[in-house]
């Protein structure tokens, strides 16, 4: 026996199972499918962005120890200019996967249903103290 058959019993694992399941493939079949694949195409593209530049400066290091041990002046100046650019390359795609999380997050804020407001609303001026 495992720890979480110790905490929650086979019978309710299963039916807990079926139930997230359910709720799962609807929100991938149902009326929001489109919405899922974009999502998770997103998601996919928002990795490989943020991969690219991690894998980028790994090759570098081999490009610019080479240069330094050759005494390739040329080469030296050029992988730090390249350093420039994947540090330019990495700000640019942190940037861009932070505004779309807010994009996507002020959307949703946005989109959700607001109660409308208890009582009366009270507007002080900050020049009427």
């Amino acid at each position: 026996m495992n720890m979480a058959e110790d905490i929650i019993p086979p019978e309710v694992q299963a039916r807990l199972l079926r139930h997230f399941a359910s709720l799962s493939f609807g929100f991938w079949a149902g009326p929001t499918r489109h919405k899922a694949t974009l999502f998770a195409l997103g998601l996919f593209a928002g990795l490989l962005l943020n991969l690219a530049p991690a894998i980028a400066v790994n090759r570098w290091n081999k490009f610019f120890f080479d240069a330094l041990q050759n005494k390739d002046e040329r080469l030296i100046l050029l992988s730090i200019g390249l350093m420039l650019a994947l540090a330019l390359a990495s700000a640019l795609t942190s940037v861009a996967l932070l505004q779309a999380r807010m994009v996507f997050l002020w959307a949703q804020a946005l989109l959700q249903p607001r109660d409308p407001p208890q009582g009366e609303i009270q507007v002080v001026s900050p020049t009427s103290r």
